[in-house]
């Protein structure tokens, strides 16, 4: 982080890690996810499949997977980019939330 010349720069990379370190951490169990919001995991797998199945289910696990992958790329490119290490990046893309 001391790479960092403007401080908002390195404070806004210290919250992406931490938010990243956040949902991997959350992504391990879904049912403790479940737990922590105060739901119970039966129901909400019956509500689940009665609205999509499972196979909505792991369309959506592989949808938030990606978008992690792709912040996690994204944070590992701006480090770079602020170290001066890495010379052609690809352009970023808005990217679209779940």
């Amino acid at each position: 982080m001391s790479n960092f010349h403007d401080p908002k720069v390195a404070e806004i990379v210290k919250q992406a890690e931490r938010l990243v370190g956040k949902a991997r951490q959350q992504r391990g169990s879904t049912d403790d996810l479940y737990r922590q919001y105060g739901l119970d995991p039966d129901k909400v797998r019956a509500v689940l499949e009665a609205h999509g199945g499972p196979g909505q289910r792991e369309k959506a696990r592989a949808l938030v997977k990606a978008d992690l992958q792709e912040i996690e790329q994204e944070l590992a490119e701006e480090k770079a980019r602020r170290r001066g290490t890495q010379s052609k990046l690809r352009v970023k893309r808005p990217r679209d939330m779940i």
